[in-house]
């Protein structure tokens, strides 16, 4: 399982509610409870020797034990058993007040993430009739959860009345007729109220523990759910070593060049599924290809057919269906296996433009390595026709927007694709770079692709040439955009693949 996958309002309340109540309610209150539990064990000691304090030199008939102590076991005894009564009844009134919480701050997330759908279609109303019937579902039962509460926390007080009331009945009739001393008498009723206020704030602590299960069950939830650790580990350790044999084959060759720059990108007969989507999502088919390093490759064909899934696959964004790990997934289906070097660094860039909040100079150098000098920076951007206002934010390095409203369509597109050329990856994924632009500026910027490739970089020292590994673009695209690279006008790409659900990968020019 990915980030991807977890419920953001969810983690954000189990990180901000959950562990609050769990800290202060549960670890908080042991101190508290240990202090009043010696407090109560003085005062029994006290109970016990207040008679020898009266003259009393015999332990009481058994009867009179009873009467002495019974108020003071039966305390604790009936606020257990009320707290296990009560527990089920409880967990289901803070679980449902916290579903329901988590609902509502859910939908607050997904109508933020969503606004412009919200806005475009007129659906504001619409949504602000939603979230009200969710608050008022999650008043009802949180109304419910603090009745229960206050129930629960009024039981001591009850329980302490009614049992201080029979003690004054028995002992008043005691009293009355000379076996029991009014001074002893009086001075027990003191310690059985202290004795329900001491077992009265033990109960509440123990219901404040009680209302942080369900917070707890949610913690541990959270931090069980399975991660993807073990299946990257085992692909990299598979990867790695295929790349060794890669290359103690082309050493055993004699192959003039570095060996770790002639290990080939491959799909050895990989096919990849999810399992349990039916039609939704469509299988990747049996695909064998070899990409030699230091070139520009493209994978075209119709919408939905696995190009975005071969570029994730080679981002490790999706994990294959290794044998290693095949009978530990249960998400995924598929067979064979591929060749990524594993010297190199990969990055892989979606087709949708995302900005963090900060400055523009941030955004554009999140993925470098080491520092970067501006002038390349803003060369780079001006090789992608970057608008000159633009180049000013960057320049500045002090602007702070929501750049994700502040920039246009081809700016954000344009940018996206400056900051995969600045970090200077030696593998290089992009999804539809030029989804945004129009056919002029889409020959731009293949252009720029290209020169990446040729130059192992853009603007980099050129006497480092044969120092720098060579750089591999890998991008996918609809059959129109790129056809002018097949069909040839000085930008082609060294290869272009088909990619179809019936047929996999195959290669076209």
């Amino acid at each position: 399982m990915s980030l991807q996958d977890i419920n953001e309002s969810e983690l954000t309340l189990a990180m901000t509610r959950d562990c609050f109540e769990l800290a202060a309610n549960a670890v908080g209150k042991l101190p508290v409870l240990i202090g009043t539990l010696t407090r109560l064990f003085l005062i029994v000691l006290y109970q016990v020797i207040t008679p020898l304090a009266f003259g009393a030199n015999n332990l009481p008939p058994p009867g009179k034990l009873l009467i002495r102590f019974g108020p003071g076991i039966l305390l604790p005894i009936f606020m257990v058993a009320f707290l296990l009564l009560r527990n089920s009844k409880t967990e289901n009134a803070v679980e449902h007040a916290h579903a329901s919480q988590n609902d509502m701050i859910h939908f607050v997330h997904t109508g933020c993430t969503n606004y412009t759908v919200l806005r475009d279609f007129k659906k504001r109303g619409w949504f602000v009739e939603q979230f009200q019937t969710k608050v008022g579902k999650f008043n009802t039962n949180l109304a419910c959860a603090n009745a229960i509460n206050c129930n629960n926390k009024m039981f001591p007080e009850w329980l302490t009345l009614i049992l201080t009331l029979v003690y004054t009945v028995i002992g008043g009739r005691d009293v009355s007729s000379g076996t029991l001393k009014i001074g002893e008498f009086l001075n027990s009723l003191a310690v059985f109220n202290a004795l329900g206020t001491m077992w009265g704030r033990v109960y509440t602590i123990l219901l404040a523990i009680q209302s942080t299960f369900n917070a707890l069950e949610t913690i541990v939830e959270h931090m069980n759910l399975p991660t993807e650790t073990s299946q990257k580990m085992s692909w990299f350790n598979r990867n790695q070593l295929l790349c060794k044999r890669s290359k103690e084959r082309l050493v055993a060759r004699g192959v003039t060049e570095d060996p770790a720059d002639a290990i080939c990108i491959e799909f050895r007969g990989l096919s990849f599924a999810y399992k349990g989507v039916g039609t939704l999502s469509c299988p990747l088919q049996t695909t064998s290809f070899m990409l030699p390093q230091g070139g520009f490759y493209s994978f075209v064909g119709p919408p939905s057919e696995g190009k975005g899934t071969i570029l994730k696959l080679l981002g490790e964004v999706l994990i294959p269906c290794l044998p290693e790990i095949r009978a530990s997934r249960t998400a995924i289906d598929g067979a064979g296996d591929f060749v990524v070097p594993s010297h190199l660094r990969a990055l892989h860039v979606g087709k949708d433009p995302m900005f963090m909040e900060g400055t523009l100079l941030l955004n554009l150098t999140i993925g470098c390595t080491e520092s970067v000098p501006k002038e390349r920076i803003l060369s780079i951007c001006r090789k992608l026709q970057v608008a000159e206002q633009v180049l000013q934010a960057v320049a500045d390095g002090s602007l702070e927007y929501q750049w994700n409203q502040v920039l246009s369509s081809t700016e954000a597109a344009l940018l996206h694709i400056a900051r995969a050329l600045i970090a200077g990856p030696e593998l290089l994924y992009i999804h539809k770079p030029t989804l945004y632009l129009n056919p002029e500026m889409t020959d731009m910027v293949t252009g720029v692709l290209r020169e990446f490739v040729d130059h192992r970089g853009i603007d980099e020292n050129p006497a480092e040439f044969y120092l720098r590994r060579p750089r591999t673009c890998i991008v996918s695209a609809s059959m129109t955009k790129y056809a002018s690279m097949a069909a040839g006008k000085g930008l082609q790409t060294d290869a272009v693949y088909m990619v179809c659900a019936d047929r996999g990968a195959v290669r076209v020019s």
